[in-house]
């Protein structure tokens, strides 16, 4: 995972890299899978041009993301362009990248 920085605003949390910006959006719902995927697209239905707008950066792609839900095993379930995890399953991945980090080194003092 490249390095990148993390906004925190209205529309979620967003993490930008290099020419690739991760939006992510969150819930905790207990609705059905069918309302959650209705739910999240429209939270997600942003112009590319908005994100560009909004971080005054130039964006090449938009890698969405919904997390929801903690039982459920996602098994690569995508909403049109939109990635769904399971809570589970992205804070495995978020363990996993910073569990290839020296974090001792890489601290600014």
């Amino acid at each position: 995972m490249d390095r990148g920085v993390i906004f925190r605003c209205p529309q979620g949390v967003i993490f930008a890299r290099p020419l690739t910006l991760v939006h992510i959006e969150t819930s905790s719902d207990a609705l059905p899978w069918p309302k959650r995927e209705e739910r999240m697209k429209r939270k997600f239905k942003l112009r590319h041009s908005t994100y560009e707008n909004v971080f005054d950066v130039k964006v090449g792609k938009v890698k969405k993301i919904a997390v929801c839900g903690t039982s459920y095993d996602s098994q690569g379930l995508k909403w049109g362009d939109i990635e769904v995890k399971t809570i589970r399953e992205f804070v495995k991945e978020i363990w996993e990248e910073l569990s290839t980090i020296d974090l001792m080194h890489q601290a600014i003092p």
